[in-house]
């Protein structure tokens, strides 16, 4: 799954953002991008050119499964795209449409959006508001609210969603406060970077194993790796050894001769590979109850970071860039402060200063990863050009990751 087209001089910058049922499995995902080549960010443009190229980038340019895992897409629609047929090609099970709030209930919209419904397609109503004429008029499946600063202003507004029979999205969760709000009122869905900080581990107990997936972690990512330190504990645990050789001949699949020994397959995976697996194993451990997205999102930062590294002018060593990536979510998962996991894993200073100060190349580096997760697209240009960054090696390392994520943690847990 790799996308048809990513220019290295120009084209589009997307990022994906999860969207969470109530039990927080990820059930489709928003897209935000940026049009590079014109320097237009959508959010600029009017909504029918916006919508136009995001449908022409994702739709037609790209394998669409691999920006999303085969999950819908939210897509934004005006009134002249739902009358002009424009969203009538897309597959049911790959596009939400969501309405414009400008959207007028008219009667030729009121059959538009009957028609898109009976075709298979969720139909949603963008930013509903009390008073809203769309809630009673529009045969549509859903509303979207954005949590903000005015608590009793959203309860309003997702009241009136309510009462018009339709299930709640709010928006903008990306504070503590704006996820209890979500669940309190009882949102279907919800969306936000609340999943990348620490809220959903406030209070959380970790299991003993906690201890050793770190020191490993501090082993696999030394700069000079002890490989009998290496074998000794992946030895020490039993499930972990089964694991191991069970991912080893999986890799190797086709080797003349299973690979029997802890050594064999470490030998064979190589240092890079060895911290990958380790990486990804200590991962999914240490976020074992937690919304699998979380540990996914760590993964592919971390390899994101890892391929900007490898494959752009910027100067950071790819192996510090891998490290910083996933640990600048690690603290999140673990509830951590960054000094005292950098502590436990014996991070080098580049990466102790990216972290905890922000310096640096590797801070540059992780402020654009994390950045463009985040859909801060305007700001990411800037900051990546000036180390040499174009975008198209940005959108390609970032499918890059996705998928690869999406690939490689399975066979880790």
């Amino acid at each position: 799954m790799t996308a048809r087209s990513t220019p290295e001089g120009g084209g589009v910058l997307i990022a994906r953002q999860p969207v969470f049922d109530r039990d927080l499995v990820v059930r489709a995902y928003q897209l935000i991008g940026q049009a590079t080549d014109l320097a237009d960010v959508f959010g600029e443009l009017d909504p029918s050119t916006a919508t136009g190229r995001l449908l022409n980038d994702v739709f037609l340019e790209m394998d669409i499964e691999s920006l999303t895992g085969g999950r819908p897409v939210l897509v934004p629609a005006t009134a002249d795209l739902l009358l002009a047929g424009a969203l009538d090609p897309l597959p049911p099970a790959l596009a939400t449409i969501v309405l414009d709030a400008t959207v007028a209930p008219d009667e030729r919209v009121t059959a538009a959006v009957g028609a898109l419904r009976e075709r298979g397609h969720r139909v949603g109503l963008a930013e509903a508001r009390e008073g809203d004429a769309r809630l009673a008029a529009l045969p549509a499946d859903f509303a979207t609210v954005t949590a903000g600063a005015d608590p009793a202003k959203v309860r309003r507004d997702a009241g009136a969603v309510r009462r018009a029979g339709l299930a709640l999205l709010l928006t903008g969760v990306d504070e503590e406060a704006d996820f209890r709000l979500a669940r309190s009122l009882e949102a279907e869905e919800l969306t936000g970077s609340f999943f990348r900080t620490s809220t959903l581990v406030r209070g959380r107990r970790l299991d003993a194993s906690r201890t050793s997936q770190l020191r490993l972690l501090a082993l696999v990512h030394a700069e000079e790796m002890d490989l009998d330190a290496v074998e000794g504990a992946v030895k020490h645990d039993v499930a972990l050894s089964v694991k191991f050789l069970n991912y080893a001949n999986a890799a190797f699949f086709g080797w003349k001769g299973r690979i029997e020994s802890i050594r064999h397959g470490l030998v064979l995976l190589g240092a890079q590979g060895v911290r990958h697996w380790v990486s990804l194993t200590s991962l999914a451990r240490l976020g074992a109850g937690l919304p699998p997205e979380i540990v996914s999102s760590a993964v592919a930062r971390a390899r994101f970071a890892e391929l900007l590294a490898e494959r752009t002018p910027i100067d950071v060593a790819p192996l510090d860039a891998f490290l910083g990536g996933m640990l600048s979510l690690l603290e999140a998962i673990l509830d951590e402060p960054a000094d005292r996991l950098l502590d436990q894993i014996s991070a080098g200073p580049a990466v102790r200063a990216a972290l905890l100060e922000g310096s640096g190349a590797l801070g540059d580096l992780l402020t654009i990863v994390a950045a463009y997760e985040q859909g801060d697209l305007a700001s990411v240009t800037d900051r990546a050009e000036g180390h040499g960054i174009t975008p198209g090696m940005l959108f390609g390392s970032y499918l890059t990751a996705l998928t690869w994520a999406d690939e490689q943690l399975p066979a880790a847990q």
